[in-house]
């Protein structure tokens, strides 16, 4: 089978190499790239089929260096799908690089470097498995299909509706996300989420920090953020409670 071919777009070379090595092990073909304008000028001429960028591919002290969500931009235009890896990953930039009202979305997903390169390597490989869908997959099916309004999740067939239009999520927010929604209603504490995310033995001390990037970003594809929440409330003391149906809320940590 042919490999697929990924342009990698971050000017810290240490971390190109690495970040390489690894996509290489699990058979990608990989093209690195340090600048930002490079990597636009690229895409224009050879054909990838997936773009990794960083946040701050210019300038890692600039807080204002949005320049991968340029690339990202660029590969959206061109029908490529991104995928923003970044060292100061926040609510914010989640929020502007997954908005899916009124564009699409222009990352497919976004991924702290914090979380590990397994964590890269699976966004990859979901993010492309979505893009390979038959043309009657289920982003295509008629609207008697599609639920309307609301949060829908389709646990049987692993399915997610957001106002009537399907999402694909990110294996990890998805497996979270059915977790929440077939316990809806329910406390559940960060604890038992975080076994359920990343295995029995895993324990908050160790994946706290990893487990919170990853509710943050479900709340983001969600269209929701923890101080304006909508579906995932936070109990203080409690943990995360799930409504399937709900009113406007505040968090209540």
């Amino acid at each position: 089978m042919e490999k697929r071919r990924l342009l990698l777009v971050d000017n810290d070379a240490s971390f190109r190499g690495a970040l390489r090595a690894y996509l290489e092990m699990d058979d990608f073909e990989i093209e690195d790239l340090d600048a930002p304008a490079e990597a636009i000028a690229r895409l224009k001429t050879h054909s990838v089929d997936l773009v990794l960028t960083d946040l701050r591919s210019i300038n890692d002290e600039n807080d204002y260096d949005f320049s991968g969500l340029e690339v990202a931009r660029h590969a959206r235009g061109l029908g490529i799908p991104t995928i923003i890896v970044t060292a100061f990953p926040s609510i914010d930039t989640m929020r502007l690089a997954l908005r899916s009202v009124p564009l699409a979305p222009m990352a497919a997903d976004y991924v702290s470097k914090k979380d590990g390169p397994q964590a890269i390597v699976d966004a990859v490989n979901r993010v492309l498995s979505a893009q390979q869908k038959p043309a009657d997959s289920p982003a295509t099916s008629s609207p008697a299909d599609t639920p309307p309004a609301g949060l829908h999740v389709d646990l049987d067939r692993k399915r997610v509706w957001l106002n009537g239009v399907e999402i694909v999520l990110p294996l990890q927010q998805y497996d979270l996300l059915a977790h929440l929604y077939g316990h809806a209603g329910s406390n559940i504490t960060r604890g038992e989420l975080i076994k359920v995310i990343y295995g029995k033995d895993a324990r908050p001390a160790d994946s706290g920090k990893a487990f919170e990037g990853l509710l943050a970003r479900l709340r983001v594809s969600l269209g929701e953020s923890a101080e304006q929440p909508h579906y995932i409330i936070s109990i203080k003391g409690s943990g995360v409670r799930f409504e399937k149906n709900p009113t406007p809320s505040a968090s209540l940590t």
